[in-house]
């Protein structure tokens, strides 16, 4: 899996409201993908989201990781009150067990209310 496949896969499984496909995504290293696992089971069960990758680049790497920054529009299709809104996000990557690109870590870094 390239690099930014795995992205590409972990806002499939949001649009998808595929909780152990998202789990997937996430390095066994990164210390909060149970509690996040806990958290998009409520998310999937109150709501019904629409996700849209506007870009996503790679910008930094080192022999061990890969900087990966994207900008995403998340719209509510069914469900209780939720703002729709446009992301951007950086994530760290590293490699995994299986050698697949994997996210270790990732950050919320800006949000645009539509």
């Amino acid at each position: 899996m390239s690099s930014l496949q795995v992205i590409h896969d972990f806002h499939a499984a949001i649009k998808n409201a595929n909780v152990e496909a998202l789990y997937n995504c996430f390095h066994k290293k990164n210390g909060t993908v149970e509690a996040m696992k806990k958290q998009y089971e409520i998310v999937f069960k109150e709501f019904k989201l629409d996700t849209q990758l506007l870009s996503c680049q790679k910008i930094g790497e080192d022999e061990v990781n890969i900087v990966i920054k994207d900008q995403v529009k998340t719209s509510k299709l069914l469900g209780p009150t939720f703002q729709d809104n446009i992301t951007t996000n950086i994530y760290v990557l590293e490699r995994g067990s299986n050698n697949e690109w994997k996210i270790l870590s990732s950050n919320l870094i800006d949000i645009t209310y539509l």
